[in-house]
């Protein structure tokens, strides 16, 4: 597995993430280094899994992915959680 480039990489992740459909998918980039062609197929794959009944939660930059996929939009900006349509405040205890 050395020899495979990143984006092949983050297949083989998702892959074996799928081998048994879970509940809940967590995923963190899942876009990263891969194609058009490839982020094509996992968005459609996702949407099928979501509408099966699979809930998938993930951690993203990729606006494209934002758009096809999410059903509620969460963003960590300094040590708040911001939601759409409103705030939640999370206090660093550091």
């Amino acid at each position: 597995m050395k020899y495979l480039s990143k984006g092949t990489l983050q297949k083989v992740g998702v892959i074996q993430a799928l081998l048994k459909i879970p509940d809940i998918l967590i995923l963190d980039e899942p876009l990263s280094g891969q194609d058009v062609q490839s982020q094509e197929m996992f968005v459609k794959l996702m949407k099928e899994l979501n509408q099966g009944g699979m809930t998938l939660v993930m951690a993203c930059h990729e606006k494209y992915l934002v758009e096809q996929l999410a059903q509620e939009v969460y963003q960590i900006d300094q040590g708040c959680i911001k939601m759409q349509g409103g705030d939640i405040t999370v206090e660093n205890h550091d």
